[in-house]
């Protein structure tokens, strides 16, 4: 005879604990495939945040439209994931250098030391900048700069290679100090690599570099 506790329910035999361990191994299999997929649909839905090293970045799996990125070393930018790659978010340094020390006064001689980014995607926009330029030159004339960079993965940009933008000022009178204005350009890789940049005298004079010129490369 089969006892029945007071409250009304009958003790399980072994038999009815083996029919209650295959329903709820059937329920938990469905709740976590439910919960997977809710979890999944939730994350999809927000704009996920991962950090790492910049060697890292390349080989994550799973970033979606909108995702970040931040580098712990290196440089510590912070990207953007858009149309399947990652872009440097805009406001940010890239890459920057300061002015070769000594003067300079040969055309075609570098104002900064070398100056390459990052490997860039493709469609990265981005500006190249120089602050003011202090030249003395013996003669009243011209004096000219050439502000030039290259996105490319076989080289830096040098006096002939790159894309060339060029500067120019007045000097009325010689034997005097004058600073050019800023030099700045905006523009899109073509190529998926760092993008170099420099600027060069145009003409012969003297350049201070030890005024502590700088020169950088941002994202736009």
């Amino acid at each position: 005879m089969a006892v029945t506790p007071n409250f009304g329910m009958p003790i399980l035999t072994i038999a009815d604990n083996a029919k209650l361990d295959t329903l709820f191994n059937s329920m938990t299999s469905a709740l976590d495939t439910n919960l997977k997929t809710a979890l999944d649909n939730a994350l999809m839905s927000k704009a996920l945040q991962f950090k790492g090293t910049a060697a890292a970045r390349p080989s994550l799996v799973g970033a979606n439209e909108g995702d970040t990125y931040q580098d712990t070393d290196a440089q510590k930018l912070l990207w953007v994931y858009r149309a399947s790659k990652w872009f440097v978010a805009p406001g940010q340094v890239i890459a920057s250098a300061n002015s070769v020390t000594g003067n300079v006064g040969s055309v075609g001689s570098p104002l900064f030391t070398s100056l390459a980014t990052p490997a860039l995607p493709i469609g990265q926009k981005y500006r190249v900048v120089s602050n003011r330029v202090p030249f003395f030159h013996a003669a009243a004339g011209a004096v000219i700069f050439h502000l030039r960079w290259l996105n490319s993965t076989s080289g830096t940009v040098s006096n002939s290679t790159g894309t060339a933008f060029t500067g120019r000022f007045y000097q009325p009178g010689g034997g005097q100090v004058m600073s050019a204005p800023p030099l700045e350009v905006s523009d899109v890789t073509t190529v998926a690599g760092p993008v170099s940049a420099n600027v060069y005298l145009g003409s012969a004079g003297s350049f201070f570099g030890a005024d502590g010129m700088e020169l950088r490369i941002e994202s736009v």
